[in-house]
């Protein structure tokens, strides 16, 4: 008997190649007595040759020795402007199937245990992020708390994915601070609708921290906690206005973060960069002393 969770794969796989060939596939199950699956082809010698499924030579090819290293995959890594996705698995069929789904839209990076995950995640800050639920080292939810109460990490959206459909299952996820959960075997479609509204997650919180405009109170628990950042970052640059000298080093260690996290995040959260945030702040600031003050130019500078 199986003693591992089921990942589900080898059926999704199964349904799509029957799909490819107009057929159908149908289950009949009973409690106590087995599961039986029955596929049905169409017997056809002209059957027409559809665009979609023309097969294109693969953007990428891992042998099974590479899914299975100690090294994390990297595909599309030339191309940056893609969105950088992490994958945490450590099953190779499931990293061969979410790779032949996503690699057309994303750049994919792959950690093969969740501790390898959250050390990759917090040195990288990717876009975002699918994880297993049950994986060695550290599970599903430890992985996402982790990176869900670390400041640096805390704006990524999270997918777990496991075979466990009971409520349960699913409630923890969302406690440990999952933005979606799957369940195995997910497809295309439902995969890119779910990343397609955690892209619209980050669309909102640009929106709201993009202008330097105060930010009204949320009662939005994803809001509250960037609001937090912001208003920390915000204080920060206020308390050194007089100071020429402060910059992105001062700024780095008064946040706790390293200038690459600090870059990633708050281009994540404004679609500027660190310096540019900076400045923009400054003359937002110089701006209000010309309108409240009579300080002339000299002054304000």
């Amino acid at each position: 008997h199986r003693r591992e969770e089921s990942t589900g794969i080898g059926l999704a796989l199964t349904r799509e190649l029957v799909e490819l060939m107009d057929g159908t596939i149908e289950v009949q199950s009973e409690p106590g007595q087995g599961t039986s699956f029955s596929v049905h082809l169409p017997v056809t010698n002209n059957a027409p040759l559809q665009e979609d499924h023309v097969i294109q030579p693969p953007r990428f090819f891992m042998e099974k020795e590479e899914t299975e290293q100690e090294e994390e995959v990297i595909v599309n890594a030339e191309t940056e402007d893609l969105p950088y996705l992490l994958l945490i698995e450590d099953n190779p069929d499931v990293v061969r199937h979410t790779i032949s789904l996503l690699s057309d839209h994303y750049r994919i990076a792959v950690a093969r245990d969740g501790e390898k995950g959250l050390r990759v995640a917090l040195e990288t800050i990717p876009d975002l992020i699918i994880s297993d639920l049950k994986m060695p080292q550290m599970d599903g939810y430890q992985v996402c708390e982790s990176l869900k109460t670390d400041n640096r990490t805390s704006h990524i959206p999270i997918v777990l994915v496991s075979a466990q459909a009971e409520q349960e299952a699913r409630n923890e996820g969302f406690r440990s601070g999952a933005d979606a959960y799957l369940v195995k075997p997910f497809n295309r479609e439902e995969l890119f609708i779910r990343l397609k509204q955690l892209i619209e997650l980050r669309r909102r919180l640009r929106e709201r921290y993009q202008n330097l405009a105060p930010i009204a109170p949320s009662d939005d628990p994803v809001f509250q906690k960037e609001d937090a950042f912001i208003a920390k970052l915000q204080a920060t640059i206020e308390e050194n206005l007089d100071d020429e000298n402060f910059g992105i080093p001062e700024i780095c260690k008064a946040i706790a973060m390293s200038r690459s996290q600090l870059h990633l995040k708050i281009k994540a959260l404004t679609n500027r960069s660190t310096s540019h945030y900076i400045r923009a702040f400054r003359l937002m600031r110089a701006r209000e002393m010309f309108g409240t003050t009579d300080l002339n130019v000299t002054e304000v500078a």
